[in-house]
């Protein structure tokens, strides 16, 4: 067998020296640590830009949602995104106002951001923030939706029942069921001076007064309409409420200041 066959060689001394001992330069060049390109690198200070937006987002919300309801109106797409855009803003100043014990380099980088508004799409790494609060808000914002609409829908119903009780003439409207106006899902029943619902926990004792279902049907019909009259579009609410020892059914809206007593 040759030794050349083998990659070996005789050295001095007659020892067989090997040729793959001069491969460890190729192997430390590889060992050594690459470079990272600057537009790699994300700096601390935009990971805390994030978690403090998120923060923002998510403590912040239940407001804009109740600002968003109390205007009767859907919420545009731009009003989100300024809104979002306005987070962003204020976190960055807060950024620049608390910069003590950085590094200069990053310090720079902070100062030199000015925000979603001015920054270049190549330039705004944190475009991804927007998107994702934005996420947050409309999943919300939807969720709000489905609820008003259910709301709605009962509240139509009701509706529906005690505008066909004002069109019912003679013994329709004393066989006619009366919806609890609390509830809005249980019936209203007379039993014993006392008008309860069958599904939840209102009652109401008549005691000595002149009050039956149908004066109660008239009096419900009658604090609708007037609180139409009103110009309010919002559906008023009803609940039982005890003043001066006095248990009595109101109606309430928080729109129009409506609170006065149906029966």
């Amino acid at each position: 067998r040759r030794i050349e066959s083998r990659g070996e060689g005789a050295g001095p001394g007659g020892r067989l020296v090997s040729r793959r001992s001069a491969r460890p330069a190729a192997t430390m060049d590889s060992a050594r640590p690459r470079r990272v390109p600057n537009k790699s690198r994300r700096p601390d200070w935009r990971e805390e830009l994030r978690a403090n937006c998120m923060t923002r987002v998510k403590s912040e919300r239940v407001h804009l949602l109740w600002k968003m309801r109390n205007q009767g109106q859907p919420p545009a797409n731009d009003m989100v995104s300024r809104y979002v855009r306005n987070i962003i803003s204020d976190e960055v100043q807060k950024l620049k106002r608390n910069v003590n014990g950085k590094e200069n380099q990053e310090v720079d980088m902070i100062w030199e951001y000015e925000g979603p508004q001015e920054a270049m799409p190549a330039e705004f790494e944190s475009e991804d923030i927007l998107l994702e609060m934005e996420r947050l808000l409309y999943e919300d914002l939807r969720e709000e939706m489905i609820r008003k609409e259910a709301l709605d829908e009962e509240d139509a119903y009701l509706a529906q029942a005690v505008f066909e009780h004002m069109q019912l003439k003679g013994e329709g409207a004393e066989n006619a069921k009366l919806w609890c106006p609390v509830c809005k899902q249980g019936e209203l029943r007379e039993t014993h001076n006392l008008i309860h619902c069958t599904l939840c926990k209102m009652r109401l004792d008549l005691e000595e007064d002149k009050v039956n279902l149908d004066f109660l049907r008239e009096r419900l019909a009658n604090v609708h309409m007037e609180h139409l009259d009103r110009g309010c579009t919002l559906s008023p609410k009803f609940c039982l409420h005890d003043m001066f020892g006095l248990n009595a059914l109101y109606i309430r809206c928080d729109e129009c200041s409506t609170f006065e007593v149906v029966v």
